[in-house]
């Protein structure tokens, strides 16, 4: 299997600004639950790890993703989580992104949210199976294939895509990817929704 076929998560980084306190964040998921906000998910439940220091913050937890707003891994954002999924390698790429954007999308529009803006300027990709990928630039040259065309296609127009993979060896495979001129989450998001 390639590495992009296992478990993956990703991170879209806050904008400078307000950010929502903990208390704040547990009643929107809940309500995201109760209302079936992501209409394609299967939601389960709400855990609010605030108290762990760079921990996942408020956890909204799914049947095939979790989604958590928090401060851990270098900076406060929401963090999408794919636990499994049907598509491989690029289309699951394209699903991990729709989601992860969609509820970044529908957590600026949550007045609780308290004017929280996201960046797609800046995200983090990880690959959680470290059998498979293990942490470091050995599994680069099994994920950029697959990971470059897919970031040029979706962030067409910008100015500059920086991909860093960040070299840690004892943590599973992650890439930092920065955007000059990148497009807005609704421009994105709609990219992914018509393909």
């Amino acid at each position: 299997m390639r590495p992009l076929d296992g478990q993956l998560e990703l991170k879209v980084m806050a904008a400078p600004g307000p950010i929502p306190a903990a208390a704040d964040v547990v009643p929107i998921f809940h309500q995201w639950i109760e209302k079936r906000r992501l209409e394609s998910e299967i939601l389960i439940d709400v855990a609010d790890y605030s108290h762990v220091h760079q921990g996942p913050g408020v956890v909204l937890v799914g049947h095939e993703r979790s989604y958590s707003l928090g401060h851990g891994q270098g900076g406060f954002g929401l963090t999408c989580r794919q636990k499994h999924s049907a598509a491989k390698g690029t289309a699951s790429l394209r699903r991990l992104f729709q989601a992860a954007l969609t509820a970044c999308r529908l957590l600026e529009e949550e007045p609780g949210a308290r004017g929280l803006k996201f960046s797609t300027a800046d995200i983090r990709l990880r690959v959680l199976d470290r059998l498979r990928a293990p942490g470091g630039r050995e599994t680069a040259s099994g994920v950029m294939p697959e990971l470059d065309p897919f970031l040029r296609e979706l962030y067409a127009g910008a100015s500059r895509i920086r991909v860093r993979v960040l070299p840690k060896s004892k943590e599973p495979f992650e890439v930092r990817v920065e955007i000059e001129g990148a497009p807005a989450i609704e421009a994105l998001a709609s990219r992914l929704a018509s393909e």
